[in-house]
């Protein structure tokens, strides 16, 4: 979406105009990605040593998450499947969905 915007500055006594474009992007409301985390890194998380997952969305894009929203999934060999990861209007997280449980 664009947006005129419009500025007017009073310098020196003059008023300058200028007229300009905001391109506004607009955050995606899911991401997919695919996890293969072990259960020995998943215990890791679980314990607070590190907080936040990194992953490659399908798409290419990172994303960082809290671990925790993990949780419902982990089984005895970690984290594994496909996952879309939703987020509200203002880009916080809502909820998780498995696509596709580990082969």
């Amino acid at each position: 979406m664009r947006i005129l915007k419009n500025l007017s500055y009073l310098i020196n006594g003059q008023t300058l105009h200028w007229a300009f474009y905001i391109t506004v992007i607009d955050m995606p409301q899911a991401i997919e990605i695919h996890l293969n985390i072990s259960a020995r890194k998943y215990l890791l998380l679980y314990q607070g040593v590190a907080r936040n997952v990194l992953a490659t969305a399908v798409d290419g894009r990172r994303v960082r998450f809290p671990a925790k929203i993990l949780q419902p999934f982990v089984t005895h060999s970690g984290v594994n499947g496909r996952f879309t990861i939703y987020f509200s209007d203002d880009g916080r997280f809502s909820h998780i969905q498995q696509l596709a449980p580990p082969m």
